[in-house]
C-alpha cells in the first residue's frame, strides 16, 4: 500500500468481507482495466469463486 487512503480501501474492502462472510474471488490474465466482466469470464481467461472468511484466533 502506498498511501493512507489505498489503506482505508483495503480495511474497508476487508470489514466489508467479514460482513458478507467471504468474497467473490477472480484471478484474471491481463493487467489492464477490464470493461466487460462477462466477457472476460466467459473467455477462459479467468478463474474464481467465492471465497468464505476464516475466522483467526490469537
Amino acid at each position: 500500500m502506498t498511501s493512507p487512503e489505498e489503506a482505508e480501501e483495503r480495511f474497508a474492502w476487508l470489514e466489508a468481507v467479514d460482513r458478507a462472510g467471504g468474497a467473490v474471488v477472480l484471478v484474471v490474465d491481463s493487467h489492464s482495466t477490464v470493461d466487460d466482466w462477462a466477457a472476460l469470464a466467459a473467455g477462459g481467461k479467468a478463474q474464481g469463486g467465492f471465497v468464505p472468511a476464516v475466522q483467526r484466533t490469537g
